[in-house]
């Protein structure tokens, strides 16, 4: 895949990674249109919670294309490329961790509001676990958002691998991750709010 020319890599990575970032704004801006407050639920609203629910897992699914990186240390020679390659890495790592707390966040303060806000980590790690599911289907199976419409049966047929070690793993362990993430970007949040 990667050719060790710098410009050549980072220009491959530029293509793929824009195509990732474009899905990961699908459920960042049904976040900020369907949650807004005041936002009267209807059909529509429910199929747009449908779609951003699909959706969703695109965000955090960034975090796992740091496979490529470590193929594209394989060829990297020189110091300058690395940290080229590696700037470019954490700026894409940081957009999809941006997209995904952010596209959370608006959902459950819609969803709970302060009515039911002692229930967040519930939801959360309800709406995390399903999220990981979803990243999984990706990573391993290379499904897409779509397939659920496009291949309905296949997707469904997936339900028996949740009695696989190996993916129950995965699921509890990126879960855990988002859970960690999602905390950290809270607290930072509540950190600069007592600031202001």
């Amino acid at each position: 895949m990667y050719t060790g020319h710098l410009t050549t890599d980072l220009n491959l990575n530029a293509l793929w990674m824009s195509w990732n970032i474009f899905l990961g704004c699908i459920p960042f801006l049904l976040a900020w249109h369907l949650f807004q407050p005041g936002r009267k639920i209807s059909f529509f609203w429910t199929l747009g919670l449908v779609f951003f629910i699909l959706f969703l897992p695109n965000a955090p699914y960034i975090f796992t294309d740091v496979i490529h990186f470590r193929e594209q240390l394989e060829v990297i020679t020189r110091r300058r490329d690395l940290v080229l390659a590696t700037a470019q890495y954490l700026i894409f790592l940081a957009i999809g961790y941006m997209l995904f707390v952010e596209s959370y966040r608006r959902f459950e303060k819609f969803i709970l509001g302060k009515r039911y806000y002692q229930h967040r980590y519930i939801v959360r790690l309800t709406t995390f676990a399903t999220v990981s599911f979803g990243v999984w289907l990706g990573r391993v199976l290379r499904f897409n958002s779509w397939d659920l419409f496009v291949h309905p049966q296949r997707i469904l047929l997936t339900t028996r691998f949740l009695n696989d070690l190996p993916v129950i793993t995965f699921i509890l362990a990126f879960t855990c991750f988002l859970m960690l993430g999602y905390f950290a970007y809270e607290s930072v949040c509540g950190y600069f709010e007592e600031k202001v």
